[in-house]
């Protein structure tokens, strides 16, 4: 398979990873505004997700997009970052 064959299926892969996690965020926070971030280190996918959480809650929340990104990985060899943070955080 020539290099250029391999990149686009890559881009592919990556592609459906995104997709999938986006709408795990969807799924379990449907009130969430999610944005794409800046590329941090070598991520594959790099998305910001601001909600409506407090302090208390915003541990679990990143637990549990924790897992989506872990998923991500284990499916397609993804490496996914999501920053969850307040919906006070999100610039206007």
């Amino acid at each position: 398979m020539e290099a250029r064959e391999l990149a686009e299926q890559r881009r592919q892969t990556i592609a459906v990873a995104a997709i999938e996690l986006v709408e795990g965020i969807r799924r379990l926070f449907p009130d969430a505004v999610i944005k794409a971030s800046e590329p941090f280190e070598d991520e594959d996918i790099c998305v910001t997700v601001y909600g409506p959480w407090d302090d208390e809650a915003l541990e679990t929340v990143r637990q549990q997009i924790y897992e989506l990104e872990f998923q991500a990985y284990q499916r397609h060899g993804v490496e996914a970052i999501v920053k969850a943070l307040p919906l006070s955080y999100l610039p206007e």
